[in-house]
C-alpha cells in the first residue's frame, strides 16, 4: 500500500486536526469522480481532509485524484496494490484518518454545498457521537438519463442525548432505512474505536459496521435534511445485479438486528412485528431471485427452498408476528408464509419475476414510484 499527498499535508498545514476526515473508496471511478471531488471541494465548510483510497484501479481514477491533489493539499491518495474490496478500502481510510469525525461517501455521488456546514453545526451543538442525515436517491436508466428521484429523510430532527435514547431509536431508524447506511452518517472517530467494516459480506457491510458502532454509542442527532445525492443506475431489464448470497446476507441482517435489540433490552412484541415485516420483504425478493436463470434452480429446488425456510428458527419466530405496516402485498405474502403455503409463495415469486423482467416500467413504478 502506498500513500501520496498533494500540495501538502492537511494536519501540518493547519496545525490542527481537521474536523472531518472524508474517506472515499474508489474503484474504476473515472466516470463521475471529477464531479464528486468538485462537490467536496466546493463545500461551504472548509475544515476537512479527503482520503481517496485507490482500490487497485486500472482506469484514470488515480490521475483524476492526483490532478485535484496537486491543487488542493487537503486531498490525499492512498493506493492498494490490488483490488481488495469496499470494506478493506474503508478500513484503510480509517487508519489514515486524523479528523474528529469520519464520513464515508461513495465516489460516484454528489452533495449539497452546505452538507458539511450543516452537519458540523448539528454535531457541535451537542458534541454527539454521530450525525445521521437523509439522502435523495436519484434514478438513471441504462442510457444515463434521469428518470426520477425519492427522498429518504426524517420529517423532524431528533436528538438522542443519552445511550437509552439512542438504543430506543435504532429500530425506528432501520424501519425508515436510515440505520444501515454508512454514507449518510458522520461518526466521531474516537467512538468508532476498534469497529471496522467486515469483508465478504455483500449488501450488508454498512449495516454490520453500524451494529458495531451503535453498540456503545451514547448520543446521536438525526437531521431533517437530505444533502446526499445517491446515483442509482437501473438497467433496462432490471436484472443486472444478481448474487446467490442475497438471502443469506439479509437473513443475517435481520438476525444481527434482533440480537442487538435483545442486548439492548428492547426486543418486545412491537419489535418482532417490525422485524417480521422487514424479513418478509427480503423473503419476497429472494423468492423472485430464485426464478432468475442465474440461480440455476428448478421448480423442485425452489419448493425445497421454501420448505427449508418454513423450518428456519428465525422465520418461525418473526414471520407470524409481522405487522401490517408494509401495505397489502406484504400483508398477503406474510399470511402465505405464516401458513406455509409453498405453492402460493412460488406463484408470488414467479409473478414478481415476470413483472420485473418483462414489464420493467411497471416494476419501476411499483418499486421506486417513478
Amino acid at each position: 500500500m502506498t500513500a501520496l499527498s498533494g500540495g501538502g499535508d492537511a494536519l501540518s498545514q493547519t496545525g490542527k486536526v481537521p474536523f472531518f476526515s472524508i474517506v472515499m473508496p474508489a474503484y474504476q471511478a473515472e466516470k463521475y469522480l471529477d464531479e464528486t471531488l468538485r462537490s467536496i471541494e466546493g463545500q461551504s465548510f472548509e475544515d476537512w481532509e479527503l482520503i481517496v483510497v485507490d482500490d487497485g484501479c486500472t482506469d484514470s481514477t488515480v490521475d483524476i485524484v492526483r490532478s485535484h491533489a496537486r491543487v488542493n493539499g487537503k486531498i490525499r491518495l492512498v493506493s492498494h496494490e490490488h483490488n481488495r474490496g469496499l470494506s478493506a478500502a474503508r478500513n484503510t481510510g480509517i487508519e489514515e484518518a486524523r479528523g474528529r469525525y469520519l464520513w464515508f461517501p461513495d465516489s460516484d455521488d454528489w452533495f449539497d454545498r452546505d452538507t458539511l456546514e450543516r452537519v458540523h453545526d448539528a454535531l457541535t451543538t451537542g458534541d454527539f457521537d454521530v450525525a445521521i442525515f437523509g439522502v435523495v436517491e436519484e434514478y438513471y436508466n441504462a442510457d444515463g438519463a434521469p428518470v426520477g428521484k425519492s427522498r429518504v429523510v426524517k420529517p423532524r430532527a431528533q436528538v438522542c442525548s443519552n445511550q437509552v435514547a439512542v438504543r430506543s431509536s435504532v429500530l425506528e431508524w432501520e424501519r425508515e432505512t436510515l440505520y444501515g447506511y454508512a454514507t449518510m452518517k458522520a461518526y466521531r472517530r474516537k467512538s468508532i474505536g476498534a469497529v471496522r467494516f467486515e469483508d465478504d459480506v455483500p449488501f450488508i457491510e454498512d449495516f454490520l459496521f453500524n451494529v458495531g458502532f451503535f453498540e456503545n454509542a451514547s448520543s446521536a442527532v438525526c437531521l431533517d435534511f437530505a444533502p446526499y445525492h445517491y446515483r442509482k443506475m437501473i438497467a433496462k431489464n432490471l436484472t443486472n445485479a444478481f448474487s446467490p448470497r442475497y438471502f443469506e446476507m439479509h437473513r443475517r441482517r435481520i438476525q444481527e438486528l434482533r440480537d442487538q435489540l435483545i442486548r439492548f433490552g428492547i426486543y418486545d412484541e412491537g419489535a418482532r412485528g417490525v422485524l417480521g415485516r422487514l424479513f418478509v420483504r427480503y423473503i419476497m425478493s429472494a423468492l423472485e431471485r430464485n426464478c432468475d436463470a442465474r440461480a440455476e434452480m428448478k421448480h423442485a429446488q425452489r419448493k425445497a427452498w421454501c420448505r427449508a425456510l418454513f423450518a428456519d428458527s428465525l422465520f418461525l419466530e418473526l414471520v407470524p408476528c409481522a405487522d401490517s405496516g408494509g401495505g397489502a402485498l406484504i400483508t398477503m405474502v406474510a399470511r402465505l408464509l405464516a401458513m406455509h403455503r409453498t405453492t402460493g409463495c412460488l406463484v408470488v415469486g414467479r409473478v414478481i419475476h415476470i413483472v420485473r423482467t418483462r414489464f420493467g416500467g411497471l416494476f419501476m413504478k411499483l418499486r421506486y414510484g417513478i
